[in-house]
């Protein structure tokens, strides 16, 4: 049981981690005045499901973008659920 709750807990931080890398990412693009690549990142996509009200969708975007099981999907999107404000 703990060593699911670390692989959460290190999911978790992996997503974070992630998502400020996108973020920053983005923001060299803007300051270099370059156009980024066609084709929205993985989360990008399920962020919009879930800014549209759509959880359920959000979740199985991210089982088929990022090819894992249920509850990894679940734990990842509510951790960027509640990083988008949406707890």
């Amino acid at each position: 049981m703990s060593l699911e709750r670390d692989e959460r807990a290190h999911l978790n931080q992996l997503t974070q981690k992630v998502a400020l890398l996108e973020r920053q990412l983005a923001a060299l693009y803007q300051h270099l005045n370059l156009t980024p690549p066609t084709g929205a990142p993985p989360l990008d996509e399920v962020a919009q499901l879930l800014r549209a009200g759509n959880k359920l969708e959000a979740v199985k975007k991210y089982r088929e973008q990022m090819n894992c099981d249920l509850a990894t999907a679940k734990a990842a999107v509510d951790q960027l659920a509640a990083q988008l404000g949406f707890v």
